[in-house]
């Protein structure tokens, strides 16, 4: 978890397709973290992406998700 929110520090536009990757993931915290990262990390050119996990089945998500595009 610390990991994925690591990737969010220097917001590297690199890290976004890794953390997208882990929403997959079969473990809530680490879909959980990797949204988080994904939020803090997010640019203009990811909101296709943030607004796709706005569907996503885990609650954590998509509410990490709206926070990355408000």
């Amino acid at each position: 978890e610390a990991a994925l929110a690591g990737l969010a520090e220097p917001a590297d536009p690199a890290a976004f397709a890794p953390l997208q990757g882990v929403l997959a993931s079969k473990h809530a915290n680490l879909r959980a973290a990797a949204a988080e990262a994904l939020a803090w990390s997010a640019r203009a050119e990811h909101a296709p992406a943030l607004r796709q996990a706005l569907a996503h089945a885990d609650e954590a998500v998509r509410r990490r998700a709206a926070f990355g595009l408000a």
